[in-house]
């Protein structure tokens, strides 16, 4: 019989499932989920889209470098491995589909991960990415929306003024030793030719950008595309060729 979950993990999930709806939607348009493929996440983190995700396919599997399967108890077909956040302890070409949600921006070896995910991929296969923030965004600093605690201004990251100038770990997090805070700077330019560099097809590529914020003159003088400054998320959905 399958666990129960409390109150605080059933609220979490609860507020999760419209952004997961939103996610999935854009994902469904796309290509046809089959109910008995094998799915793998990358990054489940301890409150994401497991439980909605899990009740699309047959088997889900869920990676992360930090141990969150306690809270994915009650999910039947639900497989939590933790990794060392690079190699994959996975048989080659055994997943259907692979998906991944703002966990890109804090990988180390983002070509490795890509080339991991590829190999574990069928023939066919698809991975889709979503990365939200972009770094050089007005909160890519993963410090300055209402639930990041330190709530730093948009763009704080970026000033040549401020003790977060270019930091590589959301600042709520520096003392924590939590595995995942890393950031690493990530451009969706960057990301595309890491994709280059393997037999993918693109699906579908999208970036979503600040409409309502002014980039402040010091966000503009980075050495990047003013495209990465205004970019604050992406979209990707690619297919292994072969």
């Amino acid at each position: 019989m399958n666990a129960t979950i409390n109150e605080d993990l059933e609220a979490s999930r609860a507020n999760m499932r419209p952004i997961f709806i939103f996610f999935r939607d854009w994902l469904v348009s796309h290509i046809k989920v089959d109910p008995a493929w094998t799915m793998l996440e990358i990054g489940v983190g301890p409150g994401g889209f497991t439980p909605f995700y899990a009740k699309m396919v047959s088997h889900y599997i869920g990676l992360d470098v930090d141990d969150y399967s306690k809270n994915y108890t009650d999910i039947g077909n639900v497989k939590i491995i933790i990794y060392n956040g690079i190699e994959m302890p996975l048989e080659s070409a055994s997943i259907d589909l692979s998906v991944s949600h703002s966990c890109f921006e804090h990988v180390s070896e983002v070509g490795v991960v890509l080339a991991e995910a590829y190999r574990v991929l069928r023939p066919g296969g698809h991975l889709y990415l979503t990365i939200n923030p972009m770094y050089y965004s007005s909160w890519g600093s993963h410090g300055t929306l209402p639930d990041h605690m330190t709530r730093l201004p948009e763009w704080d990251h970026l000033n040549p003024a401020s003790p977060n100038y270019m930091t590589d770990c959301p600042p709520q997090m520096v003392s924590s030793g939590h595995k995942g805070c890393y950031l690493n700077k990530l451009t969706a330019s960057q990301l595309l030719s890491e994709i280059g560099r393997l037999p993918w097809s693109i699906v579908r590529f999208e970036r979503a950008y600040e409409t309502m914020l002014q980039p402040p003159a010091f966000a503009m003088d980075q050495g990047v595309a003013i495209v990465d400054v205004l970019c604050h998320d992406i979209r990707l959905l690619v297919r292994k060729d072969w």
